[in-house]
């Protein structure tokens, strides 16, 4: 299968996440966090049509991040540490799968 990006592995699914943290962060400015945990969370998974899967090692430490924020900002504790471990997990080296096509 081609697609027009081809070559770019990342890049794309990178704009697709890149979207999504900017929209929730505006919703989460504007005290929705509720739809700022929905775009949050469906960052996490990739739809179909972007014609890519994750990349190796890829942690999504920002997206729990903020996903830890909005959970305290909704009083759901629990949920919102788990994030924040999440966040904190993974390796903090740029490795292969950050830079290999760049």
């Amino acid at each position: 299968m081609f697609h027009p990006w081809e070559g770019g592995e990342g890049v794309i699914t990178g704009q697709f996440i890149i979207n999504k943290l900017c929209y929730a962060i505006n919703l989460m400015k504007m005290k929705n966090f509720p739809e700022a945990i929905k775009q949050l969370l469906s960052a996490l998974n990739y739809p179909f049509n972007l014609g890519e899967g994750r990349l190796f090692q890829q942690t999504d430490n920002d997206i729990h991040y903020y996903l830890g924020v909005c959970y305290e900002q909704e009083k759901q504790h629990k949920i919102s540490l788990h994030h924040f471990k999440k966040a904190t997990q993974g390796a903090h080296e740029i490795g292969q799968s950050r830079y290999y096509n760049d």
